[in-house]
């Protein structure tokens, strides 16, 4: 599922896997300010890389638990300088897009939504606000 509003897009692919990421990532629209949630909870597979690249996210979204190939994913979002938040350890993540193109990053934390800061220019960075 692609979502767009206010220049931003999100991607929620869901559970797909090998050819199901090989036929999204054959199409051609502009993945510009995208948000993406890792398919399939997370757990990569040989088309991962393919994906992180073709969406160029300014963040990703890993839903689910701890997983044992955690590490793999964490490397080929570190080597793209792609932040990631898990919901593991960061439990509910909010993403809000506005009209007037702004957007907000929200993690719960301690019975309260939590700003993340994202820095997506020029080098992707994630930071807590204190």
């Amino acid at each position: 599922m692609k979502i767009s509003y206010g220049g931003y897009t999100l991607i929620l692919p869901g559970d797909i896997e090998g050819e199901g990421i090989r036929e999204l990532i054959s199409q051609q629209y502009k993945t510009e300010g995208t948000v993406v949630m890792a398919p399939h909870h997370g757990s990569p597979t040989e088309e991962t890389k393919d994906f992180i690249q073709w969406s160029d996210p300014i963040l990703c979204v890993i839903s689910g638990r701890r997983r044992p190939n955690e590490k793999l994913l964490l490397n080929i979002l570190n080597s793209e300088k792609i932040p990631s938040v898990f919901t593991y350890r960061d439990h509910a993540i909010r993403v809000r897009l506005f009209d007037d193109g702004t957007q907000s990053y929200q993690r719960w934390n301690h019975n309260q939504w939590q700003e993340l800061m994202i820095d997506i220019n020029p080098v992707k960075n994630l930071e807590m606000n204190p």
